[in-house]
């Protein structure tokens, strides 16, 4: 018996689901780490990259805002390249601990709302910029000043 071609869709559908090894752009979310406010609608936004060093802001894909009375909640993705290569290698991205800064332009004024990683839904803390700074702000800070901070454009 043949079978209906929307039967037959189906079932490739879902080998090609089935199969993990094809290459692909798998989302993942980017912790944010820490922040800081430059100006009433400029944020500079420090998050944990996937990989080595390249160019900052470069690895992230999406950036997702949404702006509240009282919240302000951020959501960055990356979208690594994840698989098998036809000459069978792997496609990986390197767990690093390095920080990247990018920089949102919003649309209402900081004021005092609370930042939020949308991912996570945890509230991200203020970069401390004082003398007294601990060891991971200071990292923040000299990722911000060393490597720069794009502005991505929403």
């Amino acid at each position: 018996m043949a079978r209906s071609s929307g039967t037959f869709r189906a079932e490739m559908a879902a080998e090609e689901v089935q199969d993990d090894r094809s290459l692909r752009r798998d989302r993942m979310p980017l912790e944010i780490v820490r922040f800081h406010v430059v100006d009433d609608h400029l944020l500079q936004v420090f998050y944990s990259p996937l990989g080595g060093n390249r160019e900052p802001g470069d690895r992230v894909a999406e950036v997702r805002v949404q702006e509240r009375t009282g919240v302000l909640a951020i959501w960055l993705t990356a979208r690594p390249l994840t698989g098998i290569y036809p000459d069978g290698a792997t496609a990986a991205f390197a767990a690093v601990l390095t920080y990247d800064c990018i920089a949102l332009r919003l649309t209402a004024p900081i004021n005092d709302r609370r930042i939020v990683d949308g991912h996570r839904g945890r509230k991200v803390h203020r970069l401390d910029t004082s003398a007294r700074a601990g060891e991971d702000d200071r990292a923040f800070q000299h990722a911000a000043n060393h490597r720069g901070c794009p502005i991505w454009v929403l």
